[in-house]
């Protein structure tokens, strides 16, 4: 799903990969019930928080009957 973000609302590919590294990590410590820093967490909302920016940006844009 992360990766259709670069066709369907023009997702940069930096921002995708940077998504994706995101979603490994979080797999890697569902399963190893590891940790996760303050600074990735951090990091890591203020990344999603900025990707529902984008979607809800795009979707006023291109399909406000969605809202």
């Amino acid at each position: 799903m992360i990766r259709s973000l670069v066709h369907s609302i023009g997702l940069d590919n930096d921002r995708m990969l940077l998504l994706e590294t995101f979603r490994v990590k979080r797999n890697a410590i569902d399963y190893s019930g590891d940790e996760i820093d303050e600074a990735s967490a951090e990091e890591c909302i203020d990344t999603a928080n900025d990707l529902f920016r984008r979607v809800s940006d795009w979707l006023a844009r291109n399909r406000p009957d969605l809202l």
